[in-house]
């Protein structure tokens, strides 16, 4: 629901359901002469813990940071915003909720836990700041 708040309606109806996709292999087309079959394992991201510490994540970025959160705007974005809402992280980025848009965030290097998170938030949060 964070990142479809009017989904919640399709939520209700009894024939409505999400599914997961677990590709046994994934083509890649890359252009003429570079066709080739990519094995799942090798297309699987690193085991990680990010996706059970995302709601805390998320409560104390929404609750203790929205500062910052709108620094991201700013300086990523060159959006000036009122107020904005983290409301997904991933091991690549996050995304923000700023007015009716949702903005994407780019990690320079992936994260998965909560210690790896704080460190990549802080130091965009740092080079938002000194901009």
């Amino acid at each position: 629901m964070n990142y479809l708040p009017g989904a919640e309606q399709l939520m209700a109806l009894s024939d409505f359901g999400f599914y997961a996709i677990a590709p046994r292999a994934l083509r890649f087309i890359g252009g003429f002469g570079h066709i080739y079959w990519v094995a799942a394992a090798a297309y699987t991201p690193a085991t990680n813990r990010l996706a059970e510490q995302e709601k805390e994540i998320l409560a104390h970025m929404n609750a203790e940071h929205a500062h910052v959160l709108r620094d991201f705007c700013r300086h990523y974005h060159g959006r000036m915003v009122p107020a904005a809402l983290m409301a997904g992280i991933d091991c690549d980025g996050f995304d923000i909720r700023a007015d009716d848009d949702l903005l994407r965030f780019d990690f320079e290097q992936p994260v998965t836990d909560a210690d790896s998170a704080r460190e990549a938030l802080a130091a965009m949060a740092r080079k938002a700041r000194t901009a």
